[in-house]
């Protein structure tokens, strides 16, 4: 697998907005260490375009970038929501239990009973741990935890992730325990 990816793209972070008049853009760095972002290399867009980075400062958890390719706030306004890649053959490489979120997009979520969950699009850490987002064959998607023991097994080879899904969190708990008393 490590040899069909080696020419791929992966996503590291996203343009959210602009920042101030002169055509500078908050980042969403999707690297462990945001600012490693500018580490990795040439920053590509969707369309394989070149985007020089230059980092400014930091608000909270988004980098301020520059590029010389944007010069006011209404060109950096129009990059908002654009995703920004690197070579994946740029990224470090990976102790032997470590990998990349990106190489678990698109793999089947399944519990420990390998009952079908969805398929994993997302990973988020909205600061009380690591979440992978689940898009279920029907309806809406969900986050479940994706750290620690909730993580029962990842088989790269068959594209599957199994989760130790805690009992209740997807409606399964006893529906009697629901109930108020008297009702």
């Amino acid at each position: 697998m490590a040899d069909r990816r080696e020419n791929e793209r992966v996503l590291i972070g996203a343009i959210t907005g602009p920042h101030g008049v002169r055509g500078a853009f908050k980042v969403k760095s999707f690297a462990a260490h945001p600012a490693d972002l500018l580490a990795y290399g040439p920053i590509m867009l969707a369309d394989g375009q070149l985007l020089e980075l230059s980092m400014t400062g930091r608000q909270k958890e988004l980098l301020i970038c520059t590029a010389s390719s944007v010069c006011d706030r209404d060109q950096a306004a129009s990059l908002r929501g654009v995703q920004l890649f690197v070579a994946r053959s740029a990224l470090p490489d990976l102790a032997e239990d470590e990998l990349y979120h990106a190489d678990l997009i698109g793999c089947q979520v399944v519990d420990i009973n390998s009952s079908p969950l969805g398929a994993a699009v997302g990973f988020h850490d909205f600061g009380a741990g690591q979440l992978i987002e689940v898009k279920p064959e029907q309806g809406d998607t969900i986050f479940l935890p994706f750290a620690g023991s909730a993580i029962a097994g990842i088989d790269l080879e068959q594209q599957q992730i199994r989760l130790a899904v805690p009992h209740g969190l997807l409606g399964d708990a006893d529906a009697e325990t629901d109930k108020e008393p008297g009702r």
